[in-house]
């Protein structure tokens, strides 16, 4: 049975565009210019590790796994950001012939990871190390260390306090042993204003008794469209009886709870029965700009799923790669090749991924503008066309998208071939 419903929030009526500041220091999209909302947000700050510029994720993804780790932090081997159970990392280690099996795994400030330990020698000391993005040897003193003595399997949790690769070092303290690590992580976001939102889809991993809710965020013009999905992943932390919901909360959201239509702060929501359709969709046209907070909710069962999202933009904006408006390009042995690049988001930088988009052509720049290259967005709203040029000339380009019935241009480039 299929249960959506359409909730339109009046008090949300009343809000107007506005400039939040702490939008302006968001880690994934949003900018200076993006909406206000009804309560001041918190945005965490951008960290990275010196000399190492500006620290982005690994794409999501379950990948064949070497057995065992590096033996050191130089040669540590990368964790995919989930695993499926029969994925989990495994090896060997041994207090005298090979102590240390390293794994790194890319954490954003703030996000938790959960690992279970389970050895095959249960008798054996082995040590959980987590060492930080700083570290450059497994000497050098951890972040977070913790022996088995006797207990297996074992559970810990750390959290990240910058974002940055980590470093999991599975040590032999005495004697040997056979390993498996099942682990996943989480963000501290239970509540709204939740985490800003980044490139899709995003993962969840939901345990019922303490992890609830996974709450993201999303600056919104008036008029712009967004499209959410949420799926169940098999993973090992899923339980058969595993049901995930999704609600979407407007900007004068006070909080996710209640998870139910007497929320005011809830705009729409979709919640069906597992055993009926494990996929849960919805979509909402936004009202007024400001903020709006998708929840994935665990209504039953542990899990992880993955959450898919597209905004469409009411009005497009187009941003060119070269910027200027007059571009000039040599020909050399008697050809130029050249590429025109633009990205397509809505007025806050959220990206118009999947759209179709057209490079025009004109010989005046004014009229009979055609279609020459229709090319599709990527998951960052960008697209490029690559252009091969064997003739003196003097061309004019835009690039072009279609919302509904309505035409959004960009700028115009002159280009001209000598």
């Amino acid at each position: 049975m299929k249960r959506v419903l359409i909730l339109v929030c009046l008090s949300a009526l009343v809000l107007a565009l506005g400039v939040s500041p702490a939008l302006a220091a968001e880690r994934s999209y949003g900018g200076a210019h993006a909406p206000s909302h009804a309560r001041p947000l918190q945005a965490p700050p951008v960290s990275a590790a010196p000399g190492m510029g500006a620290l982005v994720a690994p794409n999501l993804g379950v990948r064949p796994l070497v057995a065992g780790g590096g033996a050191n932090i130089t040669t540590a081997i990368s964790l995919p950001q989930y695993i499926n159970e029969s994925d989990a990392p495994s090896g060997t280690v041994d207090s005298v012939s090979h102590p240390h099996d390293v794994y790194r795994i890319f954490l954003e400030q703030g996000a938790s990871i959960g690992a279970t330990l389970t050895l095959g020698t249960p008798g054996s000391q082995v040590a959980y190390r987590i060492f930080s993005p700083y570290a450059t040897d497994v000497s050098q003193e951890p972040l977070f260390s913790d022996t088995t003595y006797g207990e297996n399997p074992r559970f810990r949790v750390f959290t990240a306090p910058i974002g940055g690769y980590y470093y999991i070092d599975i040590e032999a303290v005495t004697g040997s042993s056979t390993y498996t690590l099942d682990y996943w992580w989480w963000h501290d976001n239970d509540d709204i204003p939740g985490v800003a939102v980044s490139a899709s889809p995003i993962f969840s991993a939901l345990q019922y008794d303490w992890n609830w809710d996974d709450v993201t965020r999303y600056p919104l013009a008036k008029g712009d469209k967004i499209a959410l999905s949420v799926s169940p992943v098999a993973t090992w932390l899923t339980t058969s009886d595993f049901d995930a919901d999704l609600f979407l909360h407007g900007p004068s959201s006070e909080g996710v709870a209640p998870h139910n239509p007497s929320n005011p702060g809830i705009v729409a929501l979709s919640w069906n029965y597992a055993s009926d359709n494990p996929v849960d969709s919805l979509t909402y046209t936004a009202p007024v700009a400001g903020y709006y907070f998708s929840d994935v909710y665990d209504a039953v069962g542990n899990g992880t799923a993955f959450l898919t999202w597209r905004v469409t933009p009411a009005r497009p904006v187009i941003k060119l790669s070269p910027s200027a408006t007059k571009l000039t390009y040599k020909r050399k042995k008697g050809k130029v090749v050249f590429t025109l690049n633009a990205r397509f988001s809505n007025a806050y930088s959220l990206p118009y991924n999947a759209a179709t988009t057209y490079l025009q052509g004109s010989k005046n720049g004014k009229t009979k503008w055609a279609n020459k290259i229709k090319l599709t967005t990527n998951a960052d709203g960008r697209v490029g066309a690559k252009i091969t040029a064997k003739k003196k000339s003097v061309g004019y380009y835009r690039w072009a998208t279609k919302v509904g019935s309505v035409w959004t241009y960009g700028k115009v480039q002159k280009v001209t071939i000598k």
